[in-house]
């Protein structure tokens, strides 16, 4: 794969020295939810569509604090680690999950503690996820998954966390592949397509019963073609990437915040990088990043375009370009050093 082998050069030449020095997984993470006025699932839902993750936080945050309410404490719970983890604040998240986990599960009884403790481990599955700690964050998930299977196709609420769950299971074992020798990928790249055709069929089933949701449909083409690209099957990548745009171009329609198309930008850029069109995949990676800038304000998804540029830039021979843009890449989510992957 070459995008991996210049991913590698690019990390070794340009991490910062303090990165290097001290794992970012270690950094004091600064943020501090506060009371409001007022609080409501309602708007904190509002301000997660439009990605005020930190006004949204301090909902749930508020929520979590004065409620005597067992479910409302649950849910909050979860959301506000939900909103951590979307402003990369990953230590801050699984602290706060672990700290409270027990405590929340205790007051609640059947089937609801059963449903929360699977979301519970669903979080933190994407948590170490993200922290490049990928046995850990398998073992997360399978647990969660383990814990729904039962009753996943009696509950549409159920069987999504059971989805999330099967879909990151996926996206891990394409990381397993990413980080293992080239002649020793195919038996995680089987697991992986496996589990992302059967969150397909998921949503298809979900679809027929007029409760679609095409852009976590759109997410599972999308790793698709992740797996497709490190396969080298570029032709069916482009079918992938058609049916990702094709669902994505509908969730933006019916919510024009969703920065969605940012991620299919990205994956197009890396296409392009892998066929030597280095001019096209460098304009994808910077209309990720554009639209990941004005349109929705996600740093992590900031810092995928901003490698994918610097990649470029470091095979043109922009190297003083590249280092810019990979530290600040590093800058915005510093988990790439680590999770070695665009």
């Amino acid at each position: 794969m070459k995008i991996k082998k210049q991913l590698d050069s690019l990390i070794k030449d340009f991490a910062l020295e303090a990165y290097l020095s001290k794992p970012p997984r270690d950094k004091v993470e600064e943020f501090e939810p506060t009371i409001v006025d007022n609080p409501s699932f309602e708007e904190a839902k509002n301000l997660d569509n439009n990605g005020k993750w930190k006004d949204s936080a301090d909902h749930y945050y508020t929520i979590f604090t004065t409620t005597n309410d067992p479910l409302e404490k649950a849910e909050s719970y979860i959301q506000l680690a939900q909103t951590l983890i979307n402003l990369v604040k990953y230590i801050k998240a699984r602290g706060f999950l672990l700290e409270n986990k027990d405590n929340v599960l205790a007051n609640l009884s059947e089937p609801d503690k059963t449903f929360f403790e699977a979301r519970v481990f669903e979080k933190l599955g994407w948590i170490n996820d993200y922290l490049g700690e990928t046995k850990e964050a398998i073992s997360n998930f399978s647990r969660a998954r383990d814990l729904l299977s039962e009753k996943a196709n009696k509950d549409d609420s159920i069987l999504r966390i059971y989805e999330t769950s099967n879909h990151f299971l996926g996206r891990l074992y394409t990381i397993l592949a990413w980080q293992a020798n080239e002649t020793d990928t195919d038996k995680d790249t089987e697991k992986a397509i496996e589990r992302f055709n059967e969150s397909i069929q998921i949503y298809e089933k979900l679809r027929s019963r007029g409760k679609k949701d095409d852009a976590a449909e759109g997410f599972q083409y999308a790793w698709l073609a992740r797996v497709h690209i490190m396969q080298g099957y570029h032709t069916q990548t482009e079918k992938d990437l058609e049916k990702m745009k094709e669902l994505f171009e509908t969730t933006v329609q019916e919510r024009p915040g969703s920065g969605v198309l940012g991620y299919y930008h990205l994956l197009l850029g890396r296409l392009k990088f892998e066929q030597n069109d280095l001019k096209s995949s460098r304009e994808n990676f910077a209309e990720s990043l554009r639209i990941n800038t004005e349109v929705l304000n996600y740093p992590s998804s900031q810092a995928d375009a901003l490698l994918g540029m610097a990649l470029c830039d470091y095979s043109l021979g922009e190297i003083e370009k590249s280092k810019e843009e990979t530290q600040k890449a590093l800058f915005l989510n510093p988990s790439l050093l680590y999770r070695g992957y665009v």
